[in-house]
């Protein structure tokens, strides 16, 4: 996904970032998974549409899975920090990610972008969606790549979107 942004109105305070809300089910059975990434840049251009600086990128990444002796493992990589609840007796699971760039003033003709891709794949048996981010806690960013809602999969692509929130 891409989107595009230009300051029209006054000067206001921006922390670039990107952040993730998922939960699901993980089936207690051999070979089963869930796994999610989200991945980008955010750009910030000047009044000329100039770049400013190196693009903000961001990675988060999490799975669980059973393997085929019913071992349960996890995973977690990337640039932002990610909160895991591994799955419970019955099998549900939560996690949220975060990353935070620094501050930055986004002066009338200023602008953003945001490049961003979001994926979610589970086995048959198990299922992953996205959450609201009102569960988030911490610091959020107010510009960048928002993934959050109640869609259920199968869709390797559903409800992100970019945002500025001021």
């Amino acid at each position: 996904m891409h989107a595009d942004f230009t300051n029209t109105g006054a000067s206001y305070p921006a922390i670039p970032g990107a952040v993730v809300s998922a939960s699901g089910f993980l089936s207690p059975t051999a070979g089963s998974f869930v796994e999610l990434a989200e991945q980008g840049t955010i750009t910030i251009r000047d009044s000329s549409g100039q770049q400013v600086g190196s693009p903000d990128s961001f990675t988060m990444i999490a799975a669980f899975g059973y393997n085929s002796s019913l071992q349960f493992s996890s995973f977690v990589s990337g640039t932002g920090q990610m909160a895991l609840n591994a799955p419970n007796s019955q099998g549900d699971f939560s996690l949220t990610g975060t990353d935070l760039f620094g501050l930055i003033n986004i002066k009338s003709g200023m602008g953003f972008s945001v490049d961003a891709s979001l994926t979610l794949v589970s086995d048959p048996g198990s299922l992953i969606q996205l959450s609201s981010l009102s569960d988030v806690s911490g610091p959020l960013p107010n510009i960048g790549a928002f993934a959050g809602s109640a869609v259920p999969e199968p869709s390797s692509f559903v409800e992100l979107r970019t945002a500025l929130a001021c």
